[in-house]
């Protein structure tokens, strides 16, 4: 994981407490969108690190 988005990822951590199993879903739903992303426009290009 970038160093960017795993200090966005502690950021948002902080501010809202979760459960393991949601963090993990929430993890899981990163690195889809990241994987997508290179194939497919999902997203703006400066919203991901």
């Amino acid at each position: 994981m970038d160093s960017a988005l795993e200090a966005d990822r502690a950021r948002a951590l902080r501010l809202i407490h979760v459960s393991r199993e949601t963090e993990q879903r929430l993890d899981s739903l990163v690195a889809l969108l990241i994987h997508w992303q290179n194939r497919i426009n999902l997203v703006a290009p400066a919203t991901l690190p």
